[in-house]
């Protein structure tokens, strides 16, 4: 029995019931801590999987906080899936809505990676030295 107070991972309730309904929990709740009652009442938001396996994880974690990622594939696959959606000319928005994450964090992995967007201008693009003046 796990220990009152520990957090445990997806992975656990994957292994637990099924990938299934950790899917619907990444759907449900992504990006969040959420807690695990020692009983599910008849209303509680853990029901989205199905009361035979919303009773079998508080059964299991009760007491416990599952951390929830935003999304269910690896971020290998994920950075992958973003290269390929941005070489389609997809816009920064509609990949992060795609692949379960934030905006920023699509323009670090394509930044990490060398990508820019050639839809973006930069600020300073149509400035040229002679139009800037300093005062003293």
């Amino acid at each position: 029995m796990p220990e009152i107070g520990s957090t445990y991972g997806i992975e656990d309730v994957a292994k637990l019931v099924s990938q299934r309904a950790a899917m619907r929990l990444v759907e449900t709740f992504p990006g969040t801590v959420l807690y695990i009652p020692k009983k599910v009442t008849e209303n509680h938001e853990l029901l989205v999987i199905g009361p035979d396996d919303a009773a079998a994880i508080s059964l299991e974690f009760g007491g416990n906080h599952i951390t929830v990622p935003m999304s269910f594939i690896s971020p290998r696959k994920r950075r992958l899936l973003i290269y390929r959606l941005a070489s389609e000319n997809m816009s920064r928005r509609q990949i992060a809505l795609r692949t379960g994450c934030t905006e920023r964090r699509v323009y670090q992995i394509l930044s990490d990676a060398g990508w820019t967007d050639d839809r973006q201008t930069s600020l300073f693009d149509d400035i040229s030295a002679s139009t800037l003046k300093f005062s003293d």
